[in-house]
C-alpha cells in the first residue's frame, strides 16, 4: 500500500514550487515449491517478507518570456537497497504558437524486488542477494515538436546511461542476482499524428544505435531491433462504424532470424 501528498503554490504569476512526500510498504507471502498431485509443500524457495520505501521531493518552475525552466530533486530511501538522490532539469523554449524545443534531463530509480533479493532454489539453481543496490538511469532528451489543430509532429533524440542494472550471473558455483549492468544507449524517435473529422493516422519510427549487437556490458541489446516502425489508420465510416488498419515493423535481432 502507498500513501503520499504534495503541496503546490504559485507565489508569483510565472513561478511555482512544489513539495511532497510518499511512503510505500510492499509485502509478499511464502513462495512455495509444491507437489502438483499431492499438494504437499516440498520447499520454500522464497520466504515471506516486506520492505518499506519513502521519498521526499521538491520542484521549482519558472516561466520567462518564451522560456520555461523546471528544476527538481527526489530523495528515495529503501530500507533494503539504500538511498538515492535523483535530480531533474528541464528547459522548454516556445518558438511560436505551434512549435517548441525541449531539453530534458532526469534520473530514474528502480528498487530490487523480492525475488532478486530473497529467492533461493538449491542445489545451485539461483540465489538472490539481499545487498543489491537500486538500478538508476540518467537520461537526456532533446526534442522538437510541432502541433496545430490537426497535426502533431515530434523529433526526439535521446541518450541514456544505465547504472547497477540487476542481472543473473554465475559465480562459478551457482546463478546469482548481481549489480553487473553498466551501459549506454542513444537513438532517435519520430512521431506523427493527423486527425480530421473522419480520419486518424498515427506513425512512429524509432532508431536505437546499440540494437542488434553483442555487447558484454549490455546483454539485452541483442534482443532489441536497431530499427522499428509502426503505423495505424482509423476511418469513421458512419456514426456507429469504424475501420482500422495497423502495421508494425521490427528490424533484425541477433538472437532470432
Amino acid at each position: 500500500w502507498r500513501v503520499g501528498g504534495q503541496l503546490v503554490n504559485n507565489f508569483e504569476e510565472n513561478s511555482q514550487w512544489l513539495l511532497g512526500a510518499d511512503f510505500e510498504r510492499r509485502s509478499t507471502g511464502d513462495y512455495k515449491n509444491s507437489n502438483v498431485i499431492t499438494g504437499v509443500d516440498r520447499a520454500i524457495a522464497m520466504p515471506k517478507g516486506e520492505t518499506q520505501e519513502y521519498a521526499l521531493f521538491g520542484q521549482w518552475q519558472q516561466s520567462w518570456q518564451s522560456h520555461k525552466f523546471i528544476a527538481g530533486v527526489r530523495f528515495v530511501n529503501n530500507e533494503k537497497s539504500g538511498s538515492n538522490l535523483l535530480p531533474r532539469l528541464n528547459w522548454v523554449y516556445t518558438i511560436d504558437d505551434f512549435s517548441s524545443i525541449k531539453l530534458l534531463y532526469s534520473v530514474g530509480f528502480n528498487s530490487p524486488n523480492f525475488v532478486q533479493q530473497e529467492i533461493h532454489i538449491p542445489p545451485n539453481v539461483i540465489t538472490g542477494d539481499p545487498d543489491l543496490k537500486a538500478e538508476t538511469i540518467d537520461t537526456i532528451d532533446f526534442a522538437y515538436s510541432f502541433h496545430d489543430k490537426k497535426q502533431l509532429f515530434i523529433v526526439n533524440a535521446y541518450y541514456l546511461n544505465a547504472n547497477d542494472f540487476i542481472e543473473r550471473v554465475s559465480n562459478g558455483f551457482e546463478v546469482v542476482y548481481a549489480n553487473k549492468g553498466h551501459f549506454t544507449r542513444y537513438g532517435l524517435e519520430l512521431d506523427y499524428q493527423y486527425v480530421s473529422d473522419s480520419l486518424r493516422f498515427i506513425g512512429n519510427l524509432a532508431y536505437q544505435h546499440q540494437g542488434n549487437s553483442i555487447n558484454d556490458s549490455d546483454k539485452a541489446a541483442q534482443f532489441v531491433p536497431k530499427l522499428s516502425a509502426s503505423v495505424g489508420v482509423s476511418w469513421q465510416l458512419s456514426e456507429h462504424h469504424f475501420l482500422g488498419l495497423n502495421a508494425k515493423y521490427r528490424g533484425s535481432r541477433t538472437v532470432v532470424e
